[in-house]
Parts: structure tokens; sequence; C-alpha cells
């Protein structure tokens, strides 16, 4: 494959639902209190909390990566990676539309030291 195969306004298309989609999750949240909370409510309480401060960070971030790519869309380099300027494969970004590194690069940055 090859980077003129990349279909670019299906790929802002995909990015564009999936920021949107992040948004609306951000806003559906739902307060499950107990009126008289024994012990047991305040621990699960307290690890949803936790579990939804986490993916709420998890989902920022993502956002965050997809408004960046929406930018290099904009600016010509989206399909490049940010590292080597190597084409990234367009099966990459059929799965990860918001990758900003080749897969090389991306194993490169994770690789542990």
């Amino acid at each position: 494959m090859t980077q003129q195969q990349i279909n670019y306004a299906k790929m802002k298309t995909q990015l564009e639902k999936e920021l949107q989609q992040l948004h609306e999750e951000a806003g559906g949240k739902r307060d499950n209190s107990a009126v008289n909370p024994d012990r047991a409510d305040l621990a699960q309480s307290y690890a949803q909390t936790e579990r939804r401060k986490i993916l709420h960070e998890l989902n920022s971030q993502r956002a965050e990566q997809i408004a960046a790519a929406l930018d290099r869309l904009e600016e010509g380099s989206y399909g490049f990676c940010a590292q080597c300027g190597a084409p990234i494969a367009p099966g990459r970004l059929e799965i990860m539309a918001y990758a900003k590194y080749c897969v090389h690069c991306q194993a490169d940055r994770e690789e542990v030291i």
C-alpha cells in the first residue's frame, strides 16, 4: 500500500466522529451516591470515582491526540511519522486514525531501557 491509498476525507470523518463521541461520553456523568452510605457503599463510590477520573484522563489524552491528527490533516503532514518522516502504513491509520508515529518509531518510543 502506498501513501496515495489513504482516503483523507474518510480519515477526517472518522477522527471527527471519534472526537464527538469522546465529548458526548464526557458529558454523561451520573451520581449514584446512596442516601445513608455504609463503609461498603463509600468504598464502592470511591472506587467508581477513581475509575471515572482515570477514564476521563485517558479520554482527554485521546481527544488531544485526535485533535492533533486533525491539525496534521489540515497542514498536510497527516500520514507521515512525526519522528522519521516515513509514511505511516494505511492499515495502521485505519486501526488508529490518530497515529503520530510509524510502527518502528512507536516501538522505539515504547522500548523499555
